[in-house]
């Protein structure tokens, strides 16, 4: 599928594992802005903030344009959780604002 350094082999395992036209949940990492290098922190933080919404719109609208849904956004890792179309993946692997194209990941706490 395209770009093997953008799909991962679990995201690979997960795309054979669906049938038919059922869309998959799929972590689309962005390509990272560059960091503001002056300013207080909260200005930073609010630069980079913006800095990612501006790129995460367009993506989103593409996804959305295309049949999928952005179902949460995280600034801080630079990330969508995405439900998508499968006949997606081949257009997000060619977009350069996309880094890495993966499956969801349950958080746990470790003890």
């Amino acid at each position: 599928m395209g770009d093997d350094r953008k799909v991962t082999s679990a995201l690979e395992a997960d795309v054979e594992r669906h049938g038919g036209s059922d869309p998959i949940d799929v972590v689309v990492e962005l390509t990272p802005t560059p960091s503001p290098a002056s300013g207080s922190r909260g200005e930073r933080i609010a630069q980079a903030k913006t800095a990612f919404e501006r790129q995460a719109d367009a993506v989103r609208r593409m996804i959305v344009d295309a049949g999928g849904e952005v179902l949460g956004s995280a600034w801080i890792n630079q990330t969508l959780r995405t439900r998508l179309p499968k006949q997606l993946l081949e257009q997000l692997v060619l977009d350069d604002r996309v880094a890495r194209l993966d499956v969801t990941r349950a958080i746990t706490a470790e003890g």
